[in-house]
């Protein structure tokens, strides 16, 4: 797993691109981004809403902050906002080049742990695929079975003091889900959930969200619901 600044700098600047804004809760006035996005710079046209809705809640549920670990890390604003709150927030994200942009963007920010890897059931290769529609959208990457990019398990992780998890990882949340169950039943982490009525979960053929099998086979209850996520708790 590649968890260091060196593993973007070999790759050609031409797929990178330099974007200028400010995050009401961040400094950075240049951040680092995919040259084919279109889409992602309107976090800071119209505010990460987003977030910050979640961390009202998860300030309340998460009455010990020590342990985060978010997917996918993207271009970093979810990490880095986080960071503000947990310990420790380890951030997964599978694009090499959203990984290059997760590095840059979250440089000098000590509590954050990136690493290039999808988080599946299990172990594997996986490849990045992109629906037409969402042609310029660097946060709309999904997997694939086969590949050259690392697939891993939370669990193997082997991370303590859990008391959060955080999903947006295009369909593939019941996977990891599925490959964290020990985790889970060790730490009965908060865990917030993409949620999409596009039900992007039937790519990976589930019959059910992920929502529906925290629910119902681990003992988890759904707290709140803020634009496409959804926030769950242990009963």
């Amino acid at each position: 797993m590649k968890t260091s600044q060196q593993s973007w700098r070999f790759r050609r600047k031409s797929v990178y691109k330099t974007v200028h804004g400010k995050l009401p809760w961040h400094d950075r006035r240049e951040w680092l981004f995919p040259e084919t996005d279109t889409r992602l710079d309107k976090s800071f046209t119209h505010g990460p809403n987003d977030v910050d809705d979640a961390m009202l809640r998860i300030e309340v549920l998460c009455a010990k902050r020590r342990t985060c670990i978010q997917a996918g890390g993207a271009l970093g604003i979810w990490p880095i906002r986080l960071a503000q709150f947990f310990d420790r927030v380890v951030t997964l994200e599978p694009h090499p080049v959203n990984y290059g942009c997760l590095l840059h963007n979250t440089d000098g920010i000590k509590a954050i742990l990136a690493i290039n890897a999808a988080l599946g059931k299990e172990p594997g290769q996986v490849k990045m695929m992109l629906h037409v529609d969402e042609k310029g959208n660097s946060g709309a990457y999904y997997v694939k079975q086969g590949g050259d990019i690392q697939r891993i398990t939370i669990d193997s992780l082997g991370l303590s003091d859990v008391d959060l998890i955080y999903l947006d990882i295009e369909g593939a949340e019941t996977d990891a889900l599925l490959g964290a169950t020990d985790t889970i039943a060790k730490y009965r982490p908060v865990i917030g959930l993409e949620d999409k009525k596009n039900q992007f979960w039937r790519r990976y053929h589930y019959k059910r969200s992920p929502v529906e099998m925290l629910v119902k086979d681990f003992g988890y209850k759904e707290i709140a619901r803020y634009h496409l996520d959804v926030i769950l708790a242990p009963e």
